[in-house]
């Protein structure tokens, strides 16, 4: 029996619009023709339409970025209905960590074969993450970002550079194993795949499947240091840096209150301390 998909799209995500809009398009008059395709009208939007089309026997399938993949995500966790990803946002940290094509066509094909693979989530206070979860720099970045009306990686650098020469490194205090530790922090990051998008890798050795997740410190470093720390990255060898402290988890607390978190690339507002933990295989992702 042919799959069935509700192709939730965000009209707002990355670059790709016309170009993807264009061969979902062709993907249901020529493979699919009971699917459905809706465009998002705001936030949380992506929510509501993954739960309608669960519950008509569709298979939600998240067109744009991390972000996207987060609101449809939040329709299905725990549940038997699996999502798709189709990527088109800034980053794609998600669809980079689990092999999914960045070309809307390619990814359609492999949509269409795939079979579902129980990943893991995480969970910080009542809000559940695919990706990851951060404090401190990336989280400011993520903030900042919701201000712009054009998204892309032009304009994520442009930011993180105007944020860099001003952010203020904030000191956590959090509790992990019983054990409590304070230390200044410039990423302060609980991941769940191993990379932020763009192939920038906070947590190389992070898996979706392994019931845990991993938790990554960058503490300040010289700004002489940047273009290294960024090259580690880059090249998945941050873990080599003195600078990084990185180990598996599957619980966490941040004792001192934060104002906003990065929540798979969306900033959140939570002005509270935060309980960070595991959500052992609880989403299906059709996979390619």
């Amino acid at each position: 029996m042919k799959k069935r998909f509700a192709f939730i799209f965000n009209p707002h995500a990355g670059t790709q619009d016309k170009k993807a809009e264009r061969a979902i398009r062709q993907f249901m008059e020529s493979k699919s023709r009971s699917s459905t395709l809706t465009l998002t009208k705001g936030k949380n939007h992506a929510t509501e339409i993954a739960r309608n089309s669960a519950e008509d026997g569709l298979i939600p399938v998240a067109v744009g970025g991390d972000g996207t993949v987060n609101e449809v995500a939040k329709a299905l966790i725990n549940t038997d209905t699996p999502m798709g990803i189709i990527p088109k946002g800034s980053g794609n940290g998600v669809a980079r960590h689990l092999g999914i094509s960045l070309t809307p066509s390619a990814a359609l094909v492999d949509l269409s074969r795939a079979t579902p693979v129980s990943l893991d989530t995480g969970l910080v206070n009542e809000h559940p993450f695919v990706m990851l979860m951060g404090i401190g720099f990336d989280a400011n970045v993520a903030q900042r970002m919701t201000r712009e009306k054009r998204r892309g990686l032009t304009t994520y650098i442009k930011l993180v550079l105007k944020e860099y020469i001003a952010y203020h490194t904030p000191e956590i205090t959090a509790q992990f194993e019983g054990q409590t530790f304070a230390e200044s922090t410039f990423m302060f990051n609980v991941s769940n795949a191993s990379q932020f998008g763009n192939d920038f890798y906070q947590a190389p050795e992070a898996s979706m499947k392994d019931g845990k997740l991993n938790l990554s410190l960058i503490k300040p470093f010289p700004v002489w240091m940047t273009p290294g720390i960024v090259w580690r990255m880059k090249t998945k060898r941050i873990a080599h840096s003195s600078y990084y402290v990185g180990m598996p988890i599957e619980e966490i607390k941040v004792l001192n209150p934060v104002s906003h978190i990065n929540l798979d690339g969306e900033s959140l507002s939570v002005n509270a301390p935060l309980h960070i933990k595991v959500n052992k295989a609880s989403i299906r992702v059709l996979v390619p």
